[in-house]
């Protein structure tokens, strides 16, 4: 089909990347014969794996360790769990869908009116909740650093579940829209389908792309930039300070773990996102097919960073948080013993549950025994 390798780039592009940019298209344009179409595709086909797979496991891990009986009182490790989640969700609603559209030619959204609607509504939701966690993660060490005393009373356990319902709720809300302003639309002689608004709606097509691009990434960039820097002032001028380190307690070493986890966390973030969001405030409208074919490989660029951002969280616990690397250590270590314990066991013959019920026998016999020297 001559405009085939074109309508795989539109559909791609919109569809993946949630029509984050306008386009004039000219649909009898080719882009096949530029080398960037192809880094694309490779790209996506290869690299979005193996991001999504160690992505998944390594945001699941995670939620099992931050929402253990250790970790959940601590409101940091409940914006973290919470984070966990979201990457989880953009990573299956958006790098996954973008990785079977490429390889097997099958769009998610394109199956039916309400499966466009439904999913975008859930992969915004996750999209905007990981950025907003990031804030909330940020404004609780910010308090922590500068109001310690404070920051007792409202950065707890209880208030950080309270706050990541909150966001969710308001998320969902905000981007309960795309119900009635999205849908599948048809183009040139309906050979292409998008989910994307209507024609002619201006509201969606010009104005609302700079809105998500303010709400996900500006805004919570700003934000946590500034906070950021803010906790890095503090920590640095308590460093400087005389006698510093004879006046912080554990707690305050702890806390201060904590802190610095934190903040890689957050600066990985700026780090990542920063491409998204300098490429959308600069990227032009397509002029050509050799244009089109660089923006799509602009855009694939931006969002594997987004995608390492949403995959790398695990592997930065591990290595600046220490409480976290000592619970997955117990939590490994444990599981070994317990299959280590079943397997000999088994090969014994005996049951796993055997010396429980032998303790429970002469639990039973020492009571009995003890009722009749009462009695």
């Amino acid at each position: 089909m001559e405009n085939s390798t074109w309508t795989e780039y539109k559909t791609i592009s919109n569809d993946t990347f949630g029509n984050a940019w306008n386009m004039s298209v000219s649909y009898g344009r080719r882009i096949n014969p530029y080398v960037e179409y192809h880094i694309s595709m490779k790209l996506i086909q290869y690299g979005f794996p193996i991001l999504i797979l160690i992505g998944l496991a390594g945001n699941s891990v995670s939620f099992i360790l931050l929402v253990s009986r250790r970790l959940r009182n601590t409101s940091a490790y409940v914006y973290l769990a919470g984070l966990a989640v979201a990457d989880n969700g953009v990573l299956l609603l958006s790098a996954f869908k973008t990785w079977i559209r490429a390889v097997f030619k099958w769009e998610l959204l394109h199956v039916s009116n309400a499966g466009c609607k439904i999913i975008m509504c859930l992969f915004l939701v996750s999209l905007h909740l990981s950025a907003w966690l990031i804030v909330a993660m940020s404004t609780d060490r910010f308090l922590v650093v500068w109001f310690p005393f404070k920051a007792t009373r409202y950065c707890t356990g209880t208030r950080a579940r309270i706050i990541v319902v909150s966001l969710l709720v308001v998320m969902a809300i905000a981007n309960s829209h795309v119900f009635w302003t999205l849908g599948l639309q048809s183009y040139d002689n309906d050979t292409v389908t998008i989910c994307g608004p209507a024609p002619g709606d201006d509201l969606m097509t010009d104005l609302y792309p700079y809105l998500k691009l303010v709400s996900y990434s500006i805004l919570p960039f700003i934000i946590v930039l500034i906070l950021n820097l803010c906790i890095i002032w503090k920590l640095w001028t308590k460093h400087q300070s005389i006698g510093c380190e004879n006046q912080s307690g554990s707690l305050n070493k702890k806390q201060n773990r904590v802190t610095v986890m934190l903040l890689t966390v957050s600066c990985l973030w700026l780090v990542l996102t920063a491409p998204f969001t300098l490429v959308s405030l600069l990227l032009s409208h397509t002029k050509d097919a050799h244009h089109a074919a660089q923006t799509l490989l602009y855009k694939t660029l931006c969002f594997t960073f987004l995608y390492i951002n949403h995959s790398a969280n695990f592997f930065l616990y591990c290595c600046v948080g220490g409480r976290f690397r000592r619970n997955l250590r117990d939590m490994i270590c444990a599981k070994c013993l317990k299959m280590q314990r079943r397997s000999s066991m088994t090969k014994t013959g005996q049951s796993p549950f055997y010396g429980n019920n032998v303790n429970n026998i002469r639990m039973s016999m020492m009571q009995r025994d003890t009722k009749r020297v009462a009695a």
